[in-house]
């Protein structure tokens, strides 16, 4: 069966999201999580079209992920000149996950319930032994 998420066009995807608040929503969330811990790399796990990298800072290394191949053309398109260490990767997370570095954040908005075990597979690559998610949850290597 083809995931629903690449049938989506991202103009509608966008729209949906603005309609209900969401765009805003994760903006300010991510916006939040990068000026609380100060990281110097982050991984965007469903990362769309690049919600709330308008507000971060330049120096970041970002590698933004998503299923969407057509989702990750808007966010280089809009994105690429503003940071020099942005890398997108077109990936189903509900396959395993191996990335080549250890990374700082993990920010995952809106995609714990597509994506089976994801708590297990991106705490192999944090840099720190916790991980907090949605302020609630605390899960340790």
């Amino acid at each position: 069966m083809k995931n629903p998420w690449l049938e989506i066009p991202v103009t509608e995807y966008e729209k949906h999201m603005d309609s209900v608040g969401q765009s805003k929503m994760i903006s300010e969330i991510l916006v939040n999580a990068v000026s609380k811990f100060q990281p110097q790399s982050i991984v965007i796990l469903g990362a769309s079209s690049g919600n709330g990298l308008e507000e971060m800072q330049e120096n970041l290394n970002i590698l933004a992920i998503d299923i969407n191949q057509d989702y990750l053309f808007k966010l280089e398109k809009n994105y690429s000149e503003k940071f020099d260490n942005l890398k997108t990767l077109t990936f189903d997370l509900n396959n395993n996950l191996y990335l080549e570095m250890k990374y700082d954040l993990f920010f995952a908005a809106l995609i714990f319930e597509y994506v089976e075990p994801l708590v297990s597979k991106i705490i192999h690559f944090s840099k720190f032994s916790s991980l907090i998610i949605d302020k609630t949850l605390t899960f340790s290597k």
